[in-house]
């Protein structure tokens, strides 16, 4: 559905001709995935939940490993025990590489050691955004519970903003104390890196979002809009935004196809595109230095994609 808005910007932004991202929606009792028997990867879907169903789950991946790799993960009836991403069992690896996630109401990702096991579980997450999940108790926007097993969270240029507004609830929640937490060049909004950190590094805590053009100093993230849901995740370049330039990932795209880095890697989904020179006229300033770029030029007569060809 090529015409349709989902949480972050336009589906038919394109990446190498196709369009970059569909909508997978659910209204009814079922998860959107249920991840069975084998391994799989996932990638380039914006997922929508409308189900009123207490926990369910965006994508259940209790039956075997999974790779989750730019997909947004969005939910309009934040229900009690609904999860983004969730496992109950042990022995799962999961990798969450560029996802948004927002609006769950017990974690954006939800790591539960349900069935009793003992084996290890492994959460990997890279440049993910995640946003106003974590509203029913001692919830979050990434959740481990452990009981007799191992839970390891390696957590990297993330973006965890507003998460665990519930009673005993963090943007990163340790409900044993019993997890070991990886966790470098990540921006949260409230102290859980400090309570939950066994290494890593060059971290960000107490930061607040605002989609202001003119946010005034202080310790903001700034998005394109977070005043209206499902808002607009893309970073804002301005000169008062943690996330900007402040980064480091292995990863060289961004949700949407942009290269990375632009200049300095940015902390999250997205990456922001370096801007295209420009003109009183329209016209192309140096065009040679721009050979190449993956950016979205803007002239005055329109619109100039992937630039490469301009020489």
């Amino acid at each position: 559905d090529s015409d349709s808005k989902h949480p972050g910007y336009l589906i038919e932004e394109t990446r190498t001709g196709s369009t970059t991202h569909y909508r997978h929606y659910t209204s009814g009792t079922l998860d959107n995935v249920d991840v069975n028997s084998a391994g799989c990867t996932i990638s380039d879907i914006a997922f929508i939940s409308a189900s009123t169903t207490t926990s369910q789950e965006i994508i259940d991946y209790e039956g075997a490993d999974v790779d989750v790799d730019s997909c947004i993960l969005h939910t309009t009836t934040p229900t009690a025990q609904k999860d983004g991403l969730y496992t109950r069992n042990t022995g799962r690896t999961l990798n969450a590489t560029n996802c948004i996630i927002t609006g769950f109401a017990r974690g954006g990702i939800h790591v539960q050691n349900y069935s009793g096991g003992s084996g290890t579980h492994n959460c990997n997450v890279d440049s993910c955004t995640i946003y106003k999940c974590g509203t029913d108790n001692a919830t979050g926007g990434i959740v481990g519970l452990e009981t007799s097993c191992v839970l390891n969270f390696d957590i990297d240029n993330s973006v965890i903003l507003d998460c665990g507004t519930g009673t005993d609830s963090s943007d990163l929640k340790d409900n044993t104390l019993g997890c070991t937490w990886n966790i470098d060049y990540t921006i949260v909004s409230d102290g859980s890196i400090t309570l939950n950190i066994t290494s890593g590094g060059n971290n960000l805590q107490n930061r607040t979002e605002t989609d202001s053009d003119s946010p005034g100093t202080g310790d903001w993230v700034v998005f394109e809009d977070v005043t209206t849901a499902p808002y607009d995740l893309r970073l804002k370049t301005n000169a008062e935004n943690d996330a900007e330039d402040s980064g480091a990932t292995t990863l060289t795209e961004d949700i949407v196809g942009t290269s990375r880095p632009q200049t300095t890697d940015d902390r999250g989904a997205f990456e922001i595109p370096a801007a295209v020179p420009k003109t009183a006229t329209g016209t192309l300033s140096n065009p040679a230095s721009i050979s190449g770029a993956a950016t979205i030029g803007r002239l005055a007569s329109g619109i100039l994609s992937n630039p490469a060809s301009v020489s």
